[in-house]
């Protein structure tokens, strides 16, 4: 039976290609739509009692979960998660956007000049 970590490598992929787009939801909350009925939420958590954080990713259908996956820092699913996380949180901050606008800007700087 497949599950939501099957998608997660082609979630990353699609987000790559700018195939899909995320959202922000909230502080540290992403969402993207997958056709009309289907999203996707990813989120990272932390708990201040114990030090432990980690990423939990939601498959939905309108407001019903039906898969989630969760993993703490140390879980062997962690990693998968941060990327998706990150490809999510970069996508919808339009980070790549923000990065060239700076280059661009950079490069067409003349040297200072002492004095």
């Amino acid at each position: 039976m497949k599950s939501l970590a099957d998608l997660v490598g082609d979630l990353v992929k699609a987000t790559e290609e700018d195939k899909i787009k995320w959202k922000q939801d909230s502080v540290d909350t992403y969402e993207t739509s997958l056709s009309g009925d289907y999203s996707v939420v990813v989120w990272e958590w932390s708990d201040p009692e114990t030090d432990e954080r980690g990423i939990t990713a939601q498959l939905m259908r309108r407001h019903t979960i039906l898969d989630a996956i969760r993993s703490d820092h140390y879980g062997v699913s962690y990693s998968n998660l941060q990327r998706l996380y990150n490809v999510a949180r970069r996508s919808a901050n339009n980070i790549d956007e923000a990065i060239d606008v700076i280059s661009g800007l950079l490069k067409s700087l003349k040297p200072a000049r002492d004095g």
